[in-house]
């Protein structure tokens, strides 16, 4: 098994290569056999970041059987492990945020068959050595977030410093945060606009943006409808904003990202197989654009924004049980994806079985 996806970073930041169908587009990363789960999997999870001009990942190490720290080698294409151990449980997936000083990473227990309880959710926290270019550990960390196994758990910080979590609880959303300290967290609790359950399937993510607010969207297959509330930081924990429609006849596919302005973007599927951007503005409107048609069969987008170049990217698997990685590009204003394929940018020619990407 190869952990192709998980460098889709490296497609962005530092070109794709034109190849012919019959030819490998990118470059083999370390194995993941023995993880237990594909590990660059979960829709709304981050496993990459950039920092001190190195692209870092959170990948799997066979020799030790755990999740440790990696560098990207950009001259030759090639994963280096720190040997930072993370996670030493099997079958984990986890969500990284790098926020400029400490460096986070929630490790929850995967599952597709609801919540269980006894498999807490944990929060690391490193910090970076410029000197060694390494990352330590942080004292009296991890901690648990929460108890449960789940199909994901992503975090935020907002404008105080408070992290928050997000996860698919019994067929709700819950969250929780920290309170004045990352290792004091408050006891998990219902998101206050989640007033209906979800199918088993559904899932949810959690995005800061605007500067002073934090955004939680969920899939809810049951009622064809992708929600999202908002909280502005600082206010008591039940003064969460009456849902918002963010798009109907959706499917479980949740990718989010925010821009300067404060506008949040979601890749998202429809049940129809459409990929689409959703975009919410300032005034909390939302606005659908479609990235891929239905007969392309592309699943498990993800939104990269560069707002430098004006340009954001949506990356997709095709076809939805694996196969080639392909990118999307666009202007923010109009948001405007043509009709074409896309561009290929991870392909295994050997297997055709990648899927799931991932990146920052």
């Amino acid at each position: 098994m190869r952990l192709i996806p998980v460098v889709l970073a490296c497609a962005l930041w530092f070109g794709g290569m034109a190849a012919s169908f019959a030819q490998d587009i990118g470059h083999e990363g370390p194995s993941f056999q023995g993880a237990g789960a594909t590990p660059s999997g979960s829709k709304p999870e981050s496993k990459l970041w950039f920092h001190d001009g190195i692209w870092w990942g959170v990948l799997w190490d066979t020799a030790t059987s755990d999740f440790t720290i990696w560098r990207l080698d950009v001259a030759t294409q090639t994963w280096v492990n720190t040997g930072t151990q993370v996670d030493t449980r099997s079958g984990t997936r986890g969500d990284v945020l790098w926020d400029g000083a400490r460096l986070y990473i929630a490790s929850h227990r995967y599952t597709t068959a609801g919540a269980e309880s006894g498999h807490p959710g944990r929060l690391f926290r490193y910090a970076y050595g410029p000197a060694t270019k390494g990352w330590t550990l942080d004292a009296g960390f991890p901690v648990a977030i929460n108890d449960y196994r789940t199909e994901t758990l992503t975090i935020e910080k907002d404008s105080t410093g408070t992290l928050w979590a997000a996860w698919m609880q019994g067929r709700r959303v819950y969250v929780s945060h920290s309170l004045g300290s990352d290792t004091n967290w408050a006891t998990p609790y219902l998101l206050p606009a989640d007033d209906t359950d979800a199918d088993g399937d559904d899932l949810c993510a959690i995005v800061a943006f605007g500067g002073n607010q934090v955004g939680v969207m969920w899939s809810d297959q049951v009622a064809g409808t992708m929600w999202f509330t908002v909280h502005v930081d600082g206010a008591p924990d039940t003064a969460w904003s009456p849902k918002e429609i963010a798009l109907s006849d959706a499917d479980d596919h949740i990718n989010l990202k925010a821009d300067s302005l404060g506008r949040v973007y979601a890749a998202v599927k429809r049940s129809t197989d459409e990929n689409l951007i959703l975009r919410r503005d300032v005034a909390g409107v939302w606005t659908s654009h479609l990235v891929s048609h239905e007969d392309l069969k592309y699943t498990r987008p993800i939104v990269i924004l560069r707002e430098e170049a004006g340009e954001m990217y949506v990356f997709s698997a095709s076809p939805e049980t694996g196969g080639t990685i392909y990118r999307k590009r666009s202007a923010f204003d109009p948001i405007d994806f043509d009709s074409a394929p896309g561009v290929p940018v991870i392909r295994d020619a050997d297997m055709l079985r990648m899927n799931a990407p991932t990146s920052t």
